[in-house]
């Protein structure tokens, strides 16, 4: 009794904690993009303020993305450097002689790989390719994919937790006190059976023993007609012979 008490209260804990979690889940879905944006906001904002701006692009598709302006920036700082160094690299061949290895810096090579690097992150920081990992993973994902999940893990946890399996438990405990019930009367049947057996036993043997005590008179008579003169009644006397009378 104290286990199942023990199960049904572990299954209530259970059901009790996924109710609350599909709670928060559902009223966190009703604005999925307006309480991530406010999540965000609340726990970047002493960070960094671009974060909640890069958010919000992604997420509401905003104008304006914070990242091409870094994008912008790095380019623009590309470009300066490399003008810096092109004209500055006459004056810096003199350093050169003191340096070989300053001549094998290919600032104009460097450059280039460079824009390449920036171009690719260019193309892969598009909202249309940001986007729908974030369709996938919250509003396929968690408003969708979990949430039906811990459902049908509720409703089943309810059915078999709660139902099925306090009713098998009645069930069975009534099979086994019928069981136990039918066993006792079932070896009380079959002692009662032995003792009757002992007795009719012992009984046969007492009757069969005072038949052999009469079957030994009539050969006592016949053997000994004194013996039989003493063992007969007077009235059995009458079938005797004269002499023996």
């Amino acid at each position: 009794a104290a286990l199942f008490s023990l199960i049904i209260l572990v299954v209530a804990i259970l059901i009790c904690v996924e109710t609350i979690l599909m709670i928060i889940l559902s009223k966190f879905c009703e604005d999925v993009d307006h309480n991530v944006l406010s999540y965000i906001n609340s726990t970047t904002y002493n960070i960094s303020g671009v974060i909640p701006e890069i958010a919000n692009y992604y997420i509401r598709g905003a104008e304006k993305n914070p990242v091409m302006e870094y994008d912008a920036l790095a380019r623009k700082y590309i470009n300066q450097i490399q003008d810096y160094y092109d004209k500055a690299r006459i004056g810096l061949a003199g350093f050169g002689l003191a340096c070989p290895a300053f001549f094998k810096l290919d600032v104009d090579d460097i450059a280039i790989k460079a824009r390449k690097i920036l171009d690719r992150a260019r193309h892969l920081l598009k909202g249309n390719n940001i986007y729908p990992y974030y369709r996938q993973v919250v509003r396929k994902g968690i408003c969708n994919v979990v949430i039906s999940g811990v459902g049908w893990m509720w409703l089943l946890q309810i059915v078999t937790g709660l139902i099925l399996f306090p009713l098998c438990a009645i069930l069975t405990h009534k099979f086994l006190v019928g069981w136990a019930a039918w066993m006792k009367v079932k070896e009380a049947r079959r002692a009662r059976m032995a003792q009757s057996g002992i007795e009719g036993a012992s009984s046969d043997s007492d009757s069969d023993d005072e038949d052999e005590s009469d079957s030994d008179e009539p050969e006592m008579s016949e053997k000994s007609p004194m013996s039989g003169r003493q063992l007969l009644s007077g009235a059995g006397r009458r079938w005797l012979p004269r002499g023996y009378a």
